[in-house]
């Protein structure tokens, strides 16, 4: 019998890694609600760093030009407690930003009123400091009392824990706002894994045709 070439089994070692990684990964799709761009492709991934500690991992993978330039964090349920850190290669935030609420936010139902000290804007020039496509910003939050990973997740999925972004240099010069939609991590990583399997069926002769990166599952920036 023919023995099996290694890359064939590349794609079962893709998806097992996925799977472990999915454990403690949760991926939530930021959501126009102030206008219509559907090229924006624009989300924060969710991440377990232990004890006390949780990353939200900004990315912008929009095929036109658009900035990530506001953050904000809407915590109704009391979990964020420090600013740990923010980390993104091309990227520069600070905190109290302006304007201190999400753009449009408060024409929401319930109204998205951002916490205090948890609002961050890009310096200036925003455009250029901001989340630009192919770029990532990752803010570490320490939490509140004994809260957890689960209690973040749990927050983000009933909407007492709401996050924001206002994205502006939109190609006409206007700017929309976002806020996150829930999307659990396992079933956007199983679809990746899936595109990869495909990939590896492509073949010319013996080469095989390397599957695209998703650069956003790096980390704390571009590389």
């Amino acid at each position: 019998m023919r023995r099996k070439q290694w890359w064939t089994l590349f794609p079962l070692f893709c998806l097992l890694g996925c799977a472990s990684f999915a454990q403690a990964t949760t991926v939530y799709p930021l959501q126009v609600f102030n206008g219509d761009v559907p090229e924006l492709n624009i989300g924060v991934w969710v991440m377990d760093k232990g004890p006390g500690l949780v990353d939200f991992m900004f990315y912008n993978q929009s095929t036109i030009k658009s900035s990530i330039a506001s953050i904000y964090f809407d915590d109704d349920a009391a979990l964020l407690s420090t600013v740990e850190a923010i980390v993104g290669a091309g990227t520069s935030f600070e905190g109290d930003a302006s304007p201190g609420n999400l753009p449009g936010g408060r024409t929401l139902w319930p109204a998205f009123i951002a916490s205090e000290q948890f609002s961050f804007s890009a310096l200036s020039p925003p455009p250029k400091n901001g989340i630009n496509p192919g770029e990532e910003t990752v803010f570490r939050f320490g939490l509140s009392g004994s809260a957890g990973i689960d209690d973040v997740e749990s927050a983000l999925g009933n909407g007492m824990l709401r996050i924001g972004v206002h994205v502006i240099a939109l190609p006409d010069g206007s700017s929309v706002s976002a806020v996150n939609v829930p999307l659990p991590a396992t079933g956007f990583l199983f679809g990746f894994g899936t595109v990869l399997l495909r990939t590896f069926r492509r073949k010319t002769g013996n080469m095989v045709r390397p599957a695209k990166q998703v650069s956003y599952l790096g980390y704390g920036g571009k590389q």
